[in-house]
């Protein structure tokens, strides 16, 4: 399932660029148009995917052609985003370009694929009607040749922004995989994860005096209702957001990731007395907490009175024009692509080079400033919130397998010269007592 969803506010800066020939695209006067990079794939940040522009009307069918890693233009059709990405990817191209079939500005925009669906691993973007009918007309007459550049702001210090919230599932698979990346870069970075919020309309015009079992602080901070007609409440979620909050306030962020890791595992099915256990385990100090919560209010009334830190939430979320969760910005930079490794588990072994958001990560570094692990390669799983280096033990596995098929080689050698030789004496000795008959045949009489 793919959505596209507004966020209006957010500023794109990738450009797609006319290398050759030198063309004035009309709608900039120059020869880049702006892009809207998909939230979905491999995002190559870091570098530039350049080639030649092909035409093709629909992708959304398997291609019965070879595209020699060329870049696919193609109208917006009524298939997902995705499946088109898939077969383009799968004919070979290496990237996919869609065009807009509304005349509303794409910056408008973010396409989204649902988690557990099928993974591109080439850029998709979309660009403006008006820029791909200009693409359309040229490529009539004349090859076209463009690039893209996917660039981060570099820092010393890279800053990260994680949109989340504490009932979201989603929210933790990020957090479950990178936590044993952020232990090895907890120096480098600055980590700041940003609870996602709703307020009640109704409850502001009436002056927040309301009460609404979604709600905290008379309206003005609201969550989903995650179980429907269960026991919880959009409440519960606010006031667990604020827990987190308080954690991460009061101690450091691996206590803070550590909590979150077991939440994850532990309180979905069963919330009530679970960050009570959590807290106890990993050594949080529950009255620390309490306090913690209890002081952010204005007031003594939960229900009706403001509340600091979750207004300081606010201010944040309405800086960014933040709507989607989970979602990341790298140096106040909004990022694109795959968050996490998908359907990944502790038996997963990957490629680090897989791992599109790492990379990104790394490429906000400063070239002098990057951690060490962003210059590792090799495979990996990620086991109890920590790397495992699997390298070693796949060069053991081929190296066993290559044994193996040599031993297999080796006895088929075998069989195959002693079935030549068997059947070598099998003739010899027919041909023999082929010969042995014929003249004891030709002595007889009536072979005379």
């Amino acid at each position: 399932m793919l959505f596209l969803v507004s966020l209006i506010g957010i500023v794109y800066s990738t450009q797609l660029t006319l290398v050759e020939p030198s063309l004035t695209i009309p709608s900039t006067k120059n020869a880049s148009m702006p892009v809207n990079v998909a939230d979905f794939g491999y995002v190559p940040y870091g570098r530039t995917v350049s080639g030649n522009l092909t035409y093709i009307e629909n992708t959304c069918n398997p291609l019965n052609i070879t595209l020699n890693s060329t870049i696919v233009l193609t109208m917006g059709a009524t298939c997902k985003f995705l499946a088109q990405a898939m077969n383009v990817q799968s004919a070979g191209g290496k990237m996919l370009v869609i065009i807009y079939n509304h005349e509303e500005d794409i910056s408008n925009f973010l396409l989204i694929a649902e988690y557990g669906s099928q993974q591109s691993f080439i850029p998709t973007m979309m660009i403006n009607k008006a820029d791909g009918e200009f693409l359309i007309e040229e490529l009539k007459t004349m090859s076209i040749y463009v690039s893209v550049s996917f660039e981060l702001k570099q820092q010393e210090i890279v800053d990260l922004q994680y949109f989340l919230s504490s009932f979201d599932l989603f929210s933790y698979l990020f957090l479950d995989e990178f936590l044993p990346f952020a232990k090895q870069m907890i120096n480098k970075i600055t980590f700041d994860p940003i609870y996602i919020q709703f307020y009640c309309k109704e409850c502001e015009r009436t002056g927040y005096k309301a009460t609404n079992q979604n709600c905290i602080s008379g309206g003005r901070y609201c969550g989903q209702d995650p179980d429907s007609n269960g026991p919880l409440t959009g409440r519960d979620v606010i006031l667990e957001d604020l827990r987190q909050i308080c954690i991460l306030q009061k101690y450091d962020l691996i206590t803070w990731w550590n909590y979150m890791i077991f939440f994850n595992k532990l309180c979905f099915n069963n919330y009530q007395e679970c960050p009570s256990k959590i807290m106890k385990s990993i050594s949080i100090n529950e009255t620390t907490i309490s306090n913690c919560m209890t002081s952010s209010f204005v007031g003594n009334n939960q229900l009706l009175d403001d509340n600091t830190l979750l207004k300081e939430q606010r201010f944040k979320i309405m800086r960014n024009h933040q709507v989607y969760w989970p979602s990341l910005y790298i140096n106040g930079e909004f990022y694109k692509g795959d968050l996490y490794l998908n359907n990944a588990n502790e038996s997963t072994v990957f490629n680090v080079d897989d791992f599109a958001v790492l990379e990104a990560i790394c490429d906000g570094f400063l070239d002098d400033s990057r951690p060490t692990l962003c210059n590792a390669t090799g495979f990996f799983s990620i086991q109890d919130g920590e790397i495992k280096d699997q390298t070693s033990s796949l060069i053991i596995i081929l190296i066993w397998v290559g044994i193996s098929m040599l031993v297999l080689f080796l006895l088929l050698i075998s069989f195959l010269f002693i079935r030549r030789m068997m059947l070598k004496k099998v003739r010899d000795d027919v041909g023999s007592q082929v010969d042995t008959y014929l003249k004891n045949y030709y002595k007889m009489p009536e072979a005379q």
